[in-house]
């Protein structure tokens, strides 16, 4: 299943995550009122996997991109868009787990350690020598540290393959 958000104006852009068709997921579309304003590279999905460790219930997965040049306003716009997301989804599903991935950028990302209290699971460059794609989690017990592979095609970005270790069965 392939979900995406496309740039609205200007050449390329935009996100996209491939989901496999054994696992069950929806389409989320949060309305926070509040960044209504800036019209952001995100999707948000809802996975319910058949294997999930406890205490999850699902796990909702934020794949977004950074332009970089984004100024201190859109960045801070971004930053509290993810935060009302992740509070919404947090009232809405009971204990989901939490994956905010993507190209970052230059995007000051310490608020997903400090705040929401994830750790990040990319640990070697992945553009040159910087480390531009991230993945971060708050069910980090559950996956392996992300293997950095060659690029596909033309990209410049290398690929980032994360991994579960949970149970011998994977979930996702």
């Amino acid at each position: 299943v392939t979900y995406r958000r496309d740039r609205s104006s200007g050449l390329g852009g935009g996100v996209l995550c491939y989901v496999s068709s054994s696992i069950q997921s929806y389409l989320l579309s949060p309305s926070v009122v509040l960044c209504s304003d800036f019209e952001f590279e995100v999707v948000c999905i809802l996975l319910r996997p058949k294997f999930l460790p406890r205490p999850f219930s699902c796990l909702v997965v934020g794949v977004l991109y950074v332009p970089p040049w984004y100024n201190s306003e859109t960045c801070r716009a971004l930053r509290l868009y993810i935060l009302s997301c992740i509070d919404l989804f947090r009232t809405k599903y009971s204990q989901p787990g939490f994956i905010i991935c993507g190209d970052f950028n230059s995007f000051d990302t310490d608020f997903c350690q400090h705040i929401l209290h994830c750790v990040q699971l990319v640990k070697k460059p992945t553009r040159g020598l910087r480390t531009l794609d991230k993945f971060y989690t708050d069910c980090n017990a559950f996956y392996n540290e992300a293997v950095i592979l060659p690029p596909l095609g033309r990209s410049d970005h290398n690929c980032v393959f994360v991994s579960s270790h949970c149970c011998h069965r994977p979930i996702v």
